[in-house]
């Protein structure tokens, strides 16, 4: 998901119940430097959502605890649907019936109030939901009294009715948006629903938030950016674990920290102590227990605290060199760290947010991204994965791939320049999943589709399907085509070509060439060749090798696989290419065709 920035942010949330060290004074609670505005958040839930109350527990309040006031403005309002009665009256009807209605009164009656801080309401609110039932009056009144609210204002505003009419109020505000809200807990930014970002947020409530502040606290998780424009250059593993469990201490003592030594230049170590801990805030104060007990709780603070405050090379080492020990827990192994209860709650949060959900420890993602095979292939011989992965091969690598031969697979895409569908398959399908098939094809792209062309007294004349625009357009292609670039630079380019308002423009096509390092003199060969006989004669090559495909082209793009046109071969690659890619490979497969399988036909075709 693209970060999308704003001076001024409104977020509606709708619930239905390797550098520098760092400094753990970074972590506390501030206002972010140069002028940055807070994010004006508002919670629509309602109190017996199990749903809204994990959300809550496992993903707001902890993110409020991190980011803190000065990052976030948080309004919450229950979220009850609104009936007519038969006097014409709006009243409410809660999903769960009049217990619900009577705990979002109590409520409302709260948080309906000024004078109330959001710390107080927040923190009420975690505690009450995290009772069993929110509409126990002795629970909300032990609640309301344990942050300071006045339980008498509180038992009158409720016996009086004005929380019945405060909870209508806020439901008027929940039916006044321009869109559905189909489903809870749903989550708004700036007031527009949006329900890609709600998707996202919902998995991970502090990666989004973050990904919409113009300047990041410490406590907003950094992006991984080891993925480079040409493929893997280094592999970030993230590695979830808890301090005393037994696979974690062998994954790490036996797999991650052999292999970081060996490759440690290639390889970014992202470790996350939690596991499946919980974490509540019920009284104000973050408190943790832990599957392993009250010692694993310590030894996960402590290397939190390792983690956060020195390199990756001295953190490793110091984990290491703790989890092989007899007791990881113990004060002597420990005592030179100090704990810090935040850090421990920041990893609660990057755990529990994690999609798919942590089940097991250790769980290993890498650059986020978390694969079933890539899981079970790390815990047996980590070293060789990491390096399958990888662009490019360390010296310590090389001993997996001596004898391994790769046989590539043809693949070629007949295209014109101003097709539609050619448009959109080199935008949506090629471009975006080459760079993960691109040691397994050998990938030739043609410009011409359904153009003729002839040649009388050595004059070519060319005719296009949509006009002579598209013939120039395919004519700059073929040229941009012919110049030795890596075959990564030719999709990278005629996908941004591509991607203008008009590919056949010269002027989109060198803008496009610059963007990806051709100099002066490689933007100088293609207005040469595409306004000389050499343009002329490459695109003519093109077409001779259209009119050769058996049967003729009828639809563009076509992709032909080793040569041979194949109906259903071309009607699933506008569907999934990788896929039809991958089961065309030999052998050893890349990790984008895991779980892949080839569209199939319903009674229509495909």
């Amino acid at each position: 998901m693209e970060p999308r920035y704003y001076n001024n942010l409104n977020l509606t949330l709708f619930l239905g119940s390797g550098g520098p060290p760092n400094r753990l004074s970074r972590l506390q609670p501030r206002a972010p430097e140069r002028g940055f505005e807070a994010l004006n958040v508002t919670l629509h839930f309602r109190s017996y959502c199990s749903h809204c109350k994990a959300f809550f527990k496992e993903q707001l309040l902890p993110v409020y605890e991190l980011l803190g006031d000065d990052v976030l403005n948080v309004e919450i309002i229950p979220n009850s649907i609104n009936n007519y009665d038969d006097d014409g009256n709006l009243t409410p009807t809660c999903y769960s019936g009049e217990d619900e209605c009577k705990a979002e009164q109590y409520q409302s009656c709260i948080l309906s109030r000024d004078d109330y801080t959001q710390a107080q309401k927040i923190h009420f609110m975690g505690c009450i939901e995290a009772a069993d039932d929110s509409a126990v009056v002795e629970d909300i009144q032990t609640c309301a009294e344990q942050f300071d609210i006045d339980w008498e204002e509180t038992a009158a505003c409720y016996d009086s009715g004005e929380g019945y009419q405060a909870l209508i109020n806020f439901n008027i505000i929940q039916h006044s948006y321009d869109k559905e809200i189909d489903h809870v807990p749903f989550i708004m930014y700036n007031g527009v629903v949006d329900y890609d970002i709600e998707s996202d947020a919902r998995a991970n409530f502090l990666e989004v938030t973050c990904s919409y502040l113009t300047e990041k606290t410490s406590s907003c998780p950094i992006a991984s950016e080891s993925r480079s424009q040409n493929g893997w250059q280094n592999v970030t593993i993230t590695v979830f674990y808890e301090s005393l469990c037994p696979d974690c201490i062998d994954f790490v003592t036996n797999q991650l920290f052999p292999t970081y030594k060996k490759i440690g230049n290639d390889l970014n170590v992202d470790l996350v102590p939690f596991g499946n801990a919980e974490m509540t805030n019920a009284t104000g104060n973050l408190t943790f227990v832990c599957q392993h007990g009250p010692n694993e709780c310590y030894a996960n603070k402590v290397h939190s605290c390792a983690v956060e405050l020195y390199s990756v090379e001295e953190s490793m080492e110091f984990v290491y060199c703790d989890m092989q020990s007899k007791n990881p827990s113990s004060p002597s192994n420990l005592e030179r760290v100090s704990v810090s209860d935040l850090l421990l709650a920041k990893n609660g949060v990057r755990t529990k947010s994690f999609q798919p959900r942590v089940a097991f420890v250790p769980t290993v993602a890498f650059d986020n991204y978390f694969n079933e095979t890539l899981q079970n292939n790390a815990q047996t011989n980590l070293e060789e994965l990491v390096c399958r992965l990888l662009d490019y091969q360390p010296r310590t690598c090389k001993s997996y791939f001596e004898n391994e031969v790769i046989d590539p697979i043809k693949v070629s895409v007949y295209y014109e320049t101003l097709c539609p569908d050619s448009r959109t398959f080199i935008a949506v399908k090629l471009h975006p999943n080459y760079q993960d098939i691109a040691n397994y094809v050998n990938l030739e792209l043609i410009p011409y589709g359904k153009a003729i062309h002839s040649k009388t007294n050595g004059v070519y004349k060319f005719s296009c399907q949509h006009g002579q625009s598209e013939c120039q357009g395919n004519k700059y292609h073929s040229c941009v085509l012919s110049m030795n670039n890596e075959a990564q630079t030719n999709v990278d380019i005629i996908d941004c070509i591509m991607r203008t308002r008009n590919p056949s423009l010269l002027t989109n096509v060198e803008s496009c060439a610059r963007k990806f390092k051709v100099d002066d003199n490689g933007i100088n060969r293609i207005r040469s060749c595409s306004s000389s006989e050499e343009g002329e004669r490459l695109l003519a090559e093109n077409g001779d090798k259209t009119w050769k495909l058996e049967p003729s082209i009828s639809f563009v793009p076509t992709v032909v696989y080793n040569d041979v046109y194949d109906k259903n071969s071309q009607d699933q690659s506008l569907i999934d290419f990788v896929a039809v890619v991958c089961s065309k490979i030999n052998g050893s497969k890349p990790s984008i065709c895991d779980n892949r399988s080839l569209p199939k036909p319903n009674k229509w075709g495909f």
